[in-house]
């Protein structure tokens, strides 16, 4: 289970609960347009970038914000070469340049890649998945730890799953639900789980820190997409994010949408 994990934790950061539901989409043409899409960050048999490059034409933005700081940009907010055709977000957005003009953006935390890279770091999410088998194959944990250790594998092959859907059930109200579960199980789920296992104490300023980097990171998210949704006011915005972001994002704009004059809804407001 940990490398399957370990490479769905990767999704989650390079790629607050509570169910969000249908949202009727107004278009009304005093207001800002939001719409959010959550996605994958890797080609799969049922998504790549034409099927991103579809949904842009579609909805033709004027702005794009991608999930990323802005290293993965020129001084003029062009993509770097190297980034260009990179991801499936990229691709669709270099060929969807190509005919129309559309502005782009970062919109992700300064300094992620730092954090996400640092080798301190990468050794204790190692030792921690490793650890966390170790001691269910001992029988090691309580009631309580296996339980939530039991949900937690659960919780991977929802994720496995989930990342090779298509992008309609990603968007879905199942799809929802979904990214509900497994952002519990990879984030509180863990932290509970080290709570009640004395033999993981060791990992709890490991895990402390991946958990306030996951808050700190999407508060920034939400707090920069309302930022560029007053600079770009009366503009179509197309916000395209790691699916384990979607929801928590979407949350995060509607509870402000009156403040920010802005309409938010998602791919199927399209």
């Amino acid at each position: 289970m940990n490398i399957l994990i370990m490479k769905f934790l990767a999704f989650l950061f390079a790629c607050s609960y509570g169910f969000i539901g249908e949202y009727n989409f107004h278009n009304d043409s005093d207001k800002t347009e939001i719409v959010v899409i959550g996605t994958v960050h890797e080609n799969t048999p049922n998504f790549n970038a034409d099927t991103l490059l579809e949904i842009i034409n579609r909805f033709k933005p004027d702005v794009i914000l991608l999930e990323s700081d802005s290293t993965y940009f020129n001084s003029d907010f062009t993509l770097e070469e190297e980034i260009e055709y990179m991801f499936p977000e990229t691709a669709a957005i270099t060929e969807y340049s190509k005919n129309n003009p559309v502005i782009l953006r970062p919109y992700d935390i300064s300094g992620r890649d730092d954090f996400l890279n640092d080798q301190s770091r990468l050794t204790g999410q190692s030792g921690f998945f490793n650890e966390i088998d170790l001691l269910s194959d001992s029988g090691i944990y309580n009631e309580k730890g296996f339980e939530i250790y039991s949900k937690i594998n659960m919780m991977k092959e929802i994720a496995e799953e989930m990342s090779y859907s298509t992008l309609t059930f990603i968007n879905s109200e199942d799809g929802s639900k979904n990214i509900d579960t497994i952002n519990y199980y990879t984030y509180e789920g863990l932290k509970v789980l080290i709570e009640v296992t004395p033999e993981l104490s060791q990992y709890a300023s490991y895990w402390k820190n991946e958990y306030e980097f996951w808050i700190k990171r999407n508060n920034a998210m939400v707090i920069n997409i309302l930022e560029l949704s007053r600079k770009y006011e009366g503009k179509k915005i197309l916000v395209m994010c790691g699916f384990a972001h979607k929801n928590i994002l979407l949350t995060g704009l509607k509870l402000r949408s009156e403040e920010y004059n802005i309409e938010v809804g998602s791919l199927n407001d399209i």
